[in-house]
């Protein structure tokens, strides 16, 4: 709910958490996955999870370091795109938001098997 209005000394101290911890890659970019999947109104999350998929999207679709336990579906490179592309036409995403899809669309052509 308070999305809008983390600062942004907060969003980069949790990107460096989120870099500095290999043990988080793939639990932090599936959860970001699933987050702007259902809600793409708040911004920091926006950043976080379109910063997130853009590194860290090759584990996101392999499903690398989840617990195996939990029921997971398995996300596509396809369906990354998709997300990706929803989000640059939703009426919430700003410039600066546009900027990071275009940002981590570029990351993707070299982590993803596809080439995109």
């Amino acid at each position: 709910m308070a999305g809008n209005f983390v600062e942004d000394d907060i969003l980069a101290n949790f990107i460096r958490l989120i870099t500095t911890s290999p043990e988080l890659h793939a639990y932090t970019v599936n959860k970001l996955y699933h987050a702007i999947k259902e809600d793409v109104s708040q911004e920091a999350l926006m950043y976080a999870a379109v910063w997130s998929i853009g590194e860290y999207g090759d584990v996101l679709v392999k499903g690398e370091g989840l617990d195996p336990e939990e029921n997971h579906v398995k996300i596509s490179e396809a369906d990354v795109l998709d997300l990706l592309e929803a989000t640059l036409k939703s009426p919430y995403t700003s410039t600066t938001t546009r900027e990071y899809i275009l940002t981590a669309l570029l990351k993707l052509t070299t982590r993803f098997a596809s080439g995109i």
